[in-house]
């Protein structure tokens, strides 16, 4: 599994504040465990650490989804793999 350094993004999942966590002051760090294909799609997501918000971790998988990726390469070929993508819902003062 590749850690969050190693993600090259070409596309950066663009989270959607649902709009009830925002006037909750719902706040959180989603971690997710993402299975990138050969051509940079994540082809797998999976909730590796809740924010404590099915809100949040709902909107961050969705957006997830979306992202476009560098995909990995062993010996210069692309190849599936994990890595672990972050995602962090803070509130502007």
């Amino acid at each position: 599994m590749l850690g969050s350094s190693q993600i090259t993004y070409i596309r950066q999942p663009k989270p959607v504040y649902p709009a009830f966590s925002k006037r909750a002051g719902e706040t959180g760090k989603v971690m997710l465990r993402v299975l990138v294909d050969v051509n940079g799609r994540p082809k797998e997501v999976k909730l590796e650490k809740s924010s404590g918000s099915d809100r949040l971790d709902k909107a961050a998988i969705d957006a997830a989804r979306n992202a476009l990726l560098s995909p990995h390469k062993e010996n210069g070929k692309p190849r599936e793999a994990y890595v672990l993508m972050p995602i962090v819902f803070e509130l502007e003062n």
